[in-house]
């Protein structure tokens, strides 16, 4: 590969690892954001036994939760038996989508770059392959940013760790 064609690779990658960076994780939840929640939210709470349950949360006290399974199983989980409950969000299909998404519009962008970046006489690759590399990374690095970026379908809410 000519010199032009890896630094324009490079520079595509560098400027694709420059994307969103996921926030950190929160710190200590406390048991009374779990009063923001809404009746019927849907949430997953990990229990010391190691198990999941998959709700719909209900109401809170000071020491239990109340929560629905399967639309009408009522019930309750006390405080100590929770390790931690996460509010769970449905990903919208515009979200779903953001890796192939961006995975085209890498391709397209590294497509260009390879193209324009061996236009010389002198180069001994042809324009059409050197773009298909970069167009190739491009989607590569895309791809990755789309996953990236599409963000978590669950949210820690409380913790008891």
């Amino acid at each position: 590969m000519s010199r032009r064609l890896c630094c324009a690779c490079l520079g595509l990658l560098m400027v694709a690892g420059a994307g969103p960076i996921p926030a950190g994780a929160k710190g200590k939840s406390s048991w009374e954001q779990l009063q923001q929640l809404r009746p019927g939210e849907k949430i997953q709470v990990e229990r010391r036994g190691g198990d999941t349950l998959n709700v719909e949360f209900g109401a809170v006290t000071a020491d239990r939760l109340q929560a629905v399974r399967n639309r009408n199983e009522q019930m309750e989980i006390g405080r100590t038996e929770i390790v931690r409950i996460y509010r769970v969000r449905p990903r919208s299909s515009l979200r779903a989508a953001a890796p192939a998404i961006s995975a085209a519009i890498g391709f397209g962008a590294g497509f260009g770059i390879g193209y324009v970046s061996t236009g010389g006489k002198t180069s001994m690759i042809p324009q059409s392959k050197a773009g298909a590399v970069a167009g190739v990374a491009g989607a590569v690095a895309g791809g990755v940013i789309g996953f990236v970026a599409r963000g978590k379908t669950k949210e820690l809410v409380y913790t008891s760790e």
